[in-house]
């Protein structure tokens, strides 16, 4: 039906599903809250976890270990999700009984990126593609993470405002990605804007919210401290809520990655016909059902280099904080 109307330049009812998919979305979200109300007996915020806290640094969990165990250790992590996404992988083509010529395994992938004569070309198309949508995504992510870290940090010296913000975030990620996708393409054109747009707003919220969270939660007593000493509400963001944001900033992070380039994806398949969404839209139309699953595989391993990426960053720049 988005793709009906994307192609039909109907943007009423573009309009309409998205309207619609944020109204569904919007009542699922709310069934949960009042489950969780009445099964917990109050109502609990949500926040983002932060992988490491500040109590299990400074009891020398992290710190008392050597650069080379954590750096195996971070190794070791990444190994096992790749290897517990080969394990799903193949358990799934098992269970399915799909045809070979739907269903890809790993060793088809390899024979079809090394060992056939056209791997060449097939890597060529694959990692080209690839890299023309990271570094889109990566791009988007600095944008939306900037962005959000900037707002939040001159929001958090005037609450009421933020607090304004807090409803038009939500708005933002009930409606499906998906659905949104054609609406930006008719505001913004068929051009690097729109992915961008795209990018920056499956990053932007979540994080802005999250960052909020972490400014909001700064110790009340080094606050207390530097209030004692006529400190001004930018030396107190400065020295303790942004620091305190920081967990929060790297947790958004590591949530906004997948997305981004999920993101991006959905942008090139629809909207500009490049990179990796281009590719799959070549495959779908060429019946070559070994792409979708080499672009699935690929784009899952960045995924989660990406998250384990982010994450040695935030053990490193948390470390300095002890």
């Amino acid at each position: 039906y988005l793709l009906g109307s994307l192609g039909q330049a109907n943007a009423a009812r573009l309009w309409d599903i998205g309207i619609v998919a944020t109204i569904v979305a919007t009542a699922f979200y709310g069934v949960f809250a009042l489950v969780g109300t009445k099964v917990t007996g109050r109502t609990v915020d949500t926040t983002v976890s932060t992988s490491i806290s500040a109590d299990l640094l400074a009891a020398g969990e992290v710190r008392g270990s050597t650069p080379i165990a954590r750096g195996a250790w971070r190794v070791g992590t990444t190994v096992i999700s790749i290897a517990v996404a080969l394990i799903a992988w193949l358990g799934f083509i098992r269970l399915s009984g799909l045809p070979p010529t739907l269903a890809k395994t790993p060793s088809d992938l390899w024979r079809y990126l090394v060992d056939v004569p056209a791997a060449p070309d097939h890597r060529h198309a694959l990692f080209g593609a690839l890299f023309h949508t990271m570094w889109v995504a990566a791009f988007g992510i600095v944008l939306g993470l900037a962005a959000a870290f900037l707002l939040a940090t001159v929001l958090s010296l005037r609450p009421a405002i933020a607090a304004g913000m807090m409803p038009f975030a939500f708005i933002s990620q009930t409606m499906p990605i998906i659905a949104l996708v054609p609406i930006i393409a008719l505001v913004f054109g068929r051009g690097l804007t729109s992915t961008l747009v795209i990018t920056v707003s499956v990053t932007f919220f979540p994080s802005f919210v999250a960052i909020s969270q972490g400014l909001a939660l700064a110790p009340r007593g080094a606050i207390d401290v530097l209030t004692s000493v006529a400190a001004k509400p930018w030396q107190i963001l400065r020295k303790v809520s942004v620091p305190n944001a920081l967990p929060y900033l790297f947790a958004s992070a590591r949530l906004a990655a997948p997305r981004a380039l999920l993101g991006v994806i959905l942008a090139e398949q629809f909207i500009t016909r490049q990179g990796i969404g281009d590719l799959i839209g070549q495959a779908r139309g060429e019946l070559d059902y070994t792409i979708p699953w080499a672009v699935a595989a690929a784009v899952a391993i960045v995924s989660v280099l990406l998250y384990s990426g982010i994450g040695a960053l935030e053990h490193r720049m948390l470390r300095r904080r002890i």
